[in-house]
C-alpha cells in the first residue's frame, strides 16, 4: 500500500479529516490492487493564492508517496501546479455527514444536499469517487445517481463485501453541472470499514 500526503498552499487542504485539517495536511492510502485514488482539494473562504511570499514565488503542489518494499521505505514525489481559486459557481455540495462507518457484508448511507445558484434548476448527476476496492455504491439507475430538478438531497447507499479487512478512507462526492460539464466537490468524506462482532 501506499500512503500519499499533500503539502498544502495557504488556506488549502486535502481532503478533510479533523485530526490533520489543524496542521494543513490531509493523507490517502492506496491499495496494493489499486492503481489510483482521488480525493478533494478544499478551499477555505478566506484562500488565498499569494503570487509573492516573502520575495518568493508561492510553490506548486507536492504530493509525497510512501510504502514498504522488502522491508525498506520507498518514497516517490510528484510535483504539481500551483491551483487557481474559482468562484463557487452553480452549484454547492455538501453532505450531512462528515465520517460513514460500515461493516463488511453492510450498508451505510450518506446523504449529499446541494445548493443551486445563478437562476440553475436542471438535475444534478452525482458521482463517488476515491472508494476502496470492496465498498460500492447501491441503486445506481441507468443514469446513474440524479437528484432530480424538484429535490436538493439524495441518499447513497454504501455496501462493504464481507471479505473487506479494516480501513480508512476518504472518498469524494461529485456534483456535475450539465451544460456546462463543470464539477462542483463535497468536502472529502472519510469512510471507515469495520468487522462485525461476529468476525
Amino acid at each position: 500500500d501506499w500512503l500519499v500526503t499533500g503539502h498544502p498552499i495557504k488556506g488549502l487542504f486535502f481532503g478533510d479529516w479533523r485530526q490533520l485539517v489543524a496542521q494543513g495536511i490531509g493523507a490517502v492510502t492506496v491499495m496494493v490492487w489499486a492503481f489510483g485514488t482521488s480525493f478533494a482539494l478544499f478551499a477555505e473562504p478566506t484562500a488565498s493564492i499569494e503570487t509573492n511570499l516573502k520575495g518568493k514565488e508561492t510553490p506548486p503542489l507536492k504530493l509525497i508517496a510512501r510504502a514498504a518494499l522488502d522491508g525498506k521505505e520507498v518514497v516517490r514525489e510528484a510535483t504539481g501546479g500551483v491551483p487557481k481559486l474559482l468562484e463557487v459557481g452553480d452549484i454547492v455540495t455538501t453532505t450531512q455527514q462528515s465520517e460513514i462507518v460500515v461493516e463488511a457484508g453492510a450498508e451505510a448511507q450518506l446523504t449529499v444536499k446541494v445548493e443551486r445558484r445563478n437562476g440553475f434548476k436542471g438535475r444534478i448527476p452525482l458521482e463517488v469517487k476515491g472508494l476502496p476496492h470492496g465498498v460500492r455504491v447501491l441503486d445506481v439507475g441507468l443514469n446513474g445517481i440524479l437528484i432530480t430538478p424538484e429535490a436538493t438531497t439524495r441518499t447513497i447507499v454504501f455496501h462493504a463485501e464481507p471479505w473487506m479487512r479494516e480501513t480508512v478512507q476518504p472518498f469524494v462526492i461529485l456534483a456535475r453541472r450539465e451544460g456546462k460539464n463543470s464539477e462542483h466537490a463535497a468536502k472529502s468524506i472519510r469512510l471507515r470499514v469495520t468487522k462485525g462482532p461476529k468476525h
